[in-house]
C-alpha cells in the first residue's frame, strides 16, 4: 500500500501561524506612536535650545560691542526685544510666526549681590507661544557678564 500523506502544513498549523505573527506585528505597532510622541518632544527642545543659545551669543556680542550696561539695554530694545514690566526683564517682539518666544533677565550690574561686582546675570528662557510665562520653559540659558570697572 501507498503512503498518501503529503509533506506540508496543515491548516491549523497556518492558522495558528498567522495568530502568532499577528500577535507580533501589533505588538510593534504599539510602539510607533510613542517613538513619534517622543520624537517631536525632542525636537521642540533642540529647536528652543538652538533658540537659546543663538540669542545667548547675541547678547554676548552685544555686551561686547557695548562700552556700558545702559548701551547695552538701548540696543536690546532698539532690536527685537520689548522691555518688561520688571526692568530687568526683556520679552521678544510679538509675530504671527512665532514658533517660540525668548524671556531674557538681565540684571543691571552690583543689583545682584550673590554675584560679584560690576557683574550682570542673564537668564534666556524659551517657550511655546501659548506658554505661561510661569511655567516650565522649553529651554534655558544662564551666564554672567563682566563690565569694565566704573561701568
Amino acid at each position: 500500500m501507498e503512503d498518501n500523506r503529503e509533506k506540508g502544513m496543515t491548516l491549523v498549523e497556518v492558522l495558528a501561524s498567522l495568530v502568532l505573527l499577528s500577535i507580533i506585528i501589533i505588538s510593534f505597532l504599539a510602539i510607533f506612536p510613542t517613538v513619534a510622541k517622543q520624537n517631536k518632544a525632542s525636537d521642540e527642545v533642540m529647536d528652543a535650545t538652538y533658540i537659546a543659545q543663538t540669542t545667548m551669543e547675541e547678547i554676548i556680542q552685544i555686551k561686547t560691542n557695548s562700552k556700558t550696561f545702559e548701551a547695552a539695554d538701548d540696543v536690546l530694545v532698539n532690536g527685537k526685544y520689548i522691555r518688561g514690566a520688571d526692568s530687568d526683564t526683556y520679552a521678544s517682539k510679538e509675530n504671527n510666526n512665532q514658533l517660540y518666544k525668548v524671556l531674557i533677565y538681565f540684571s543691571k550690574p552690583n543689583s545682584d549681590r550673590s554675584l560679584p561686582s560690576n557683574t550682570s546675570r542673564v537668564i534666556v528662557k524659551v517657550f511655546k507661544p501659548n506658554d505661561e510665562i510661569n511655567s516650565k520653559p522649553r529651554a534655558q540659558m544662564e551666564t554672567i557678564l563682566w563690565w569694565e570697572e566704573g561701568q
